[in-house]
């Protein structure tokens, strides 16, 4: 029996499928890197389904290697592959969730401290694992320092 696999997932999957039948090589091409570093990290867990958080941060290094690799294309003047990439940086963005503004996250983490205390450690991983999805560690990392140094 098949391990139930999150909505993210499938539409990662349906959005696959459809691509292969349209025969849209770039989007085939990224979604099917995309859906093997998925199982890879399965294989990983036991063969246990990744949740959504964990499948976002595979999306989001990739994003991060894509936007590397579009910055070195740039400086090099190389105008055909910079067009490929952006394409596969713009399919992949697609499935992000949307995130949560620096207001919002202000006001969890606020909400965090007044729970939890003033212990960085303890807040960020409460964050990552209620909101991860919808959180960028940076800025999550950024606005807890600052609030701690307030409260």
């Amino acid at each position: 029996m098949e391990a139930q696999k999150t909505q993210l997932e499938q539409a990662i999957r349906s959005e696959f499928l459809r691509a292969r039948v349209a025969k849209d090589r770039v989007t085939t091409g990224i979604l099917s890197i995309l859906l093997t570093e998925i199982e890879n990290k399965s294989l990983l867990k036991d063969r246990k389904p990744l949740s959504e958080p964990e499948i976002v941060g595979i999306l989001r290094k990739m994003i991060r290697n894509l936007e590397e690799t579009i910055g070195i294309y740039k400086q090099q003047n190389k105008q055909e592959l910079l067009a490929e990439e952006q394409k596969q940086l713009e399919i992949l963005k697609k499935f992000l969730p949307q995130p949560l503004t620096e207001a919002e996250i202000k006001d969890l983490v606020k909400d965090a401290i007044g729970k939890l205390g003033k212990d960085m450690g303890k807040i960020m991983q409460f964050m990552r694992e209620k909101y991860g999805a919808h959180l960028d560690s940076r800025v999550l990392a950024d606005i807890v320092r600052n609030e701690i140094s307030k409260a």
